[in-house]
């Protein structure tokens, strides 16, 4: 009837994906583990600034910091802890959106106080020169 030169290798091809599909179980249940881990990190990206096409300046919240980071396709570097400088900006603004006085002594000139990326990114280079 059944050969046992045939028995043989079936029983071992069957061994051999049960093994695996174990082995693919204890890998998912170890990654789904150690991702819940890093979930705790808080990491927000505020703004990005593409350079090129392959570079990018990117402000991100990590935590309490806030910090610019340079990335191009190759590597990924922090140029400077903003916290500070991100805090000012965000209270300026925030006096900014106070309502004004009837005769206009709280005017605030957009020139200082602008918050746009270019305006940000100018200032935390000053700093980072002085």
């Amino acid at each position: 009837m059944i050969d046992n030169n045939l028995i043989s290798p079936f029983l071992t091809l069957f061994a051999m994906a049960g093994g695996l599909i174990v082995l693919m179980i204890i890998v998912k249940r170890m990654i789904l583990k150690n991702k819940s881990l890093n979930s705790n990190i808080e990491l927000k990206i505020l703004s990005k600034l593409p350079l090129r096409q392959k570079s990018s300046l990117y402000i991100v919240k990590i935590g309490t910091r806030t910090l610019l980071i340079g990335a191009t396709d190759q590597n990924v570097r922090a140029i400077a802890d903003v916290s500070s400088e991100f805090n000012k900006n965000i209270e300026q603004d925030l006096l900014r959106k106070k309502p004004q006085s009837i005769s206009g002594q709280n005017e605030i000139s957009k020139t200082e106080n602008d918050l746009s990326f270019s305006n940000f990114i100018k200032s935390a280079f000053k700093r980072q020169r002085n």
